[in-house]
């Protein structure tokens, strides 16, 4: 009964592991649902003096191009938060909970932050010299992965954070830099070459570039696609591993079950019963089982979902709409334990039930004989026990090799 049990078990892990390979691709779709509504940056880029032209520009690149402000202010000794100013264009803040900006002196804040500071809806944050009211918390399309700065390796929320405040607050604060958020209208062209079409005109006009990072580098947006990469290759292995060790382990289970009641099978076929009748007979405990573990799985993997996404999303500012299953996939799951179960079952029984029955009759002829491994190694010379343990470990072994290769 503890096989059986460890077997249900292995089985019923499978639909999860499964439907796991479609769960990593939530991150994914949260971001490219984001990225698209919110108008994600193609390129973004600052002017170390003067000013652009926003309207040459944009004709000369055939783009979207928006300034907005930002500014770095410390909250604590330990504590940085980036303002940014709303936009309307292009990388559009996304409303995660509470309202959009409405009027001076209110200020959206990322989730994390908030979170890691304490600062809640309604709470009130000083600083310039003003005091801002939290009225929202928001994502932004150009900080997915609020990092600090575009060659950090790791976000921490607690010591650095991301806010949008209104155009006209800036006034209150000093060292505010110009920022150009560039959305590119031709989405079939490369946009590299729209890219150095934008930078000579900026030559032309003599405008030194201070910051010019493509959405492509810059890793405060990359970085989701790198984690549901990753989260892949690491699924279908382990996946395709569950599934070959339980079809291993019940393929083993069934083939020692029939081995063990030959002299049975062989009356069974001396009073006319057909191979078929035995094979149906003998498939009956290893599709029971992947029918069963395949649908305890689904029923017990489908309300971990959310629960999965919220883990994998909650190093992001991405905001997590309902998830809505696709039950294509949730059927899929639970036929491909029966299925791969299934298939090497079959072979299993066939493979001892093709002997005759004369043969059958007879039982097991190989229990006698000594086994290669018994021969390779010289065991005559250890005590009894010591052989005894031995002799047995190298028979399951063989029996397990004999039958991986039928």
């Amino acid at each position: 009964m503890a096989l059986y049990r460890r077997i249900l078990f292995d089985t019923a892990k499978l639909p999860d592991l499964c439907a796991g390979n479609r769960t990593y691709h939530q991150p994914r779709l949260f971001s490219w649902r984001l990225c698209r509504k919110n108008v994600q940056e193609d390129l973004y880029f600052s002017i170390s003096g003067g000013e652009v032209n926003l309207e040459q520009a944009e004709v000369q690149a055939n783009a979207v191009i928006e300034a907005y402000p930002s500014v770095d202010v410390s909250l604590s000794d330990t504590a940085t938060l980036r303002l940014l100013g709303q936009t309307e264009k292009v990388n559009i803040p996304a409303i995660i909970e509470g309202r959009e900006l409405k009027s001076p002196g209110e200020i959206l804040l990322d989730p994390a932050f908030a979170k890691s500071n304490g600062y809640l809806l309604g709470s009130t944050i000083d600083m310039g010299g003003q005091s801002f009211s939290v009225v929202g918390y928001t994502a932004l399309p150009q900080y997915i992965y609020p990092l600090q700065g575009v060659n950090d390796l790791l976000a921490v929320p607690a010591s650095f954070g991301i806010s949008v405040i209104s155009h006209e607050d800036f006034r209150y604060f000093a060292g505010v830099e110009q920022n150009y958020s560039v959305r590119f209208r031709d989405r079939a062209a490369s946009p590299n070459e729209q890219a150095m079409r934008l930078r000579d005109y900026l030559q032309d006009e003599e405008l030194p570039v201070s910051d010019w990072i493509a959405a492509s580098n810059n890793k405060r947006i990359s970085l989701v696609e790198t984690s549901v990469t990753s989260y892949q290759a690491m699924s279908l292995p382990l996946s395709l591993s569950m599934i070959l060790l339980s079809c291993l382990i019940v393929g083993i289970m069934t083939w020692r079950m029939i081995k063990r009641e030959g002299v049975v099978i062989g009356t069974l076929y001396a009073f006319g019963y057909r191979r078929r009748e035995l094979v149906r007979h003998y498939m009956a405990i290893p599709m029971l089982l992947a029918l069963v573990g395949g649908i305890s799985g689904a029923l017990l993997g489908v309300p971990c979902v959310k629960p999965s996404v919220d883990v994998m999303v909650q190093s992001y500012l991405i905001p997590v709409p309902q998830i809505i299953f696709n039950f294509t996939d949730i059927i899929v799951s639970i036929i491909m334990p029966v299925v791969a179960l299934g298939i090497s079952s079959y072979f299993v029984v066939n493979s001892v039930l093709k002997h005759p029955a004369a043969e059958l009759m007879k039982g097991n002829q190989d229990s006698g004989k000594v086994s290669r491994l018994d021969k390779l190694f010289k065991l005559e010379r250890l005590r009894f026990n010591t052989k005894f343990k031995l002799r047995e470990q190298f028979r399951v072994c063989l029996a397990s090799y004999s039958w991986f290769w039928v």
